[in-house]
């Protein structure tokens, strides 16, 4: 996620820096957001019920 985010890289040069396929990259770029995603979900919940 730093690749693409902070570095503004494309999933082509993320492929190339990893050595990777592409197809990779993404599959895996997209299991990151979705960990992400239902973490931060999980701590916004758990911070409501203790409010």
């Amino acid at each position: 996620m730093i690749l693409r985010y902070l570095q503004d890289r494309t999933y082509e040069e993320m492929a190339y820096i990893l050595s990777l396929s592409i197809g990779t990259v993404k599959a895996q770029f997209f299991r990151a957001r979705t960990q992400l995603s239902e973490c931060i979900l999980a701590q916004h919940s758990l911070a409501q019920e203790t409010a």
